[in-house]
Formats: C-alpha cells, structure tokens, sequence
C-alpha cells in the first residue's frame, strides 16, 4: 500500500508511473514510485493539473495551482463533481532546490481565466484543457 484510505484522497500517475500525484487534506505531494520519497510542494495543486510528462529523472515539474479555494469548497469532490471552477496560476517547482517560480497568473489582463487539466510539457511547450471553454491551450515556456 502506497497511501493509507484517508477522506479526500486523490491521486494520478504521470505517464510514465515513475511519479504519483497526491492531494489528501489540503495538501499535494509528488511521490516517486520507486522509493516512495514524497516531495511536499509549497503550493495546493490536484494531480490532473500537474505535468503528465514529468517523470523521476525530471528536475523540475510544472502544475497548475487554483488561488481560489476558499473553506466553503469541499476538495476534491467540489473539483472533480464541477461545483467548483478554480482560478490557476502556473508554477514551476525544481526538485532539487526545492524552489519555485511562478510562470503565469490567470485572469490577469490580457490573460483568460485558467482552470487547468490535462497537462503536458511538449518541446518546451505547456498544452492543457482549459475547462472554462474546454479548449486545448498552448503556452510557450520563456527560454532559459
């Protein structure tokens, strides 16, 4: 068992298996399946917003994070029965370091409201669903 049974538990595995996504009790993890070495992110973050691509060799990952959780919304129910649409913002989390950037704000001017699933890194591209409209949205990744 990799997970006790707790109330609220979600989780997703990247493409590969190598990582598990967690969130149980306001909190989200990056578990590597082979050593069960947990990464506690300093963000609140669902396992379908976070990098599909992503595997245990990656040095960073890249997960949408909803601002806009307030104690009223019951997670992950509220999220996944689409009583709660989240606002994102877009980090970039380094395992290494342990630090983190913020890469984009949604609802921002000149940038539409987020609330993103599906995401994969493609050629230094991010793709996501945007439930908003259910449209598949490309960001281009500054170089570095």
């Amino acid at each position: 068992m990799v997970f006790e049974p707790a109330s609220g538990l979600y989780a997703g595995l990247s493409e590969d298996g190598s990582l598990i996504y967690s969130y149980s009790s306001g909190m989200f993890s990056i578990v590597n399946s082979s050593t069960l070495v947990p990464y506690t992110l300093p963000f609140v973050s669902l396992p379908d917003k976070c990098d599909l691509s992503a595997n245990s060799s990656s040095s960073n990952v890249y997960c949408f994070s909803p601002e806009n959780i307030t104690p009223q919304v019951t997670t992950p129910d509220d999220y996944l029965e689409k009583a709660f649409y989240s606002i994102d913002l877009l980090y970039n989390y380094n395992f290494a370091n342990q630090n983190t950037k913020t890469i984009i704000i949604s609802g921002t001017p000149g940038i539409p409201m987020i609330d993103a699933r599906e995401v994969n890194l493609k050629n230094g591209n991010i793709y996501f669903v945007n439930r908003y409209d259910k449209s598949l949205y490309k960001l281009s990744l500054p170089s570095q």
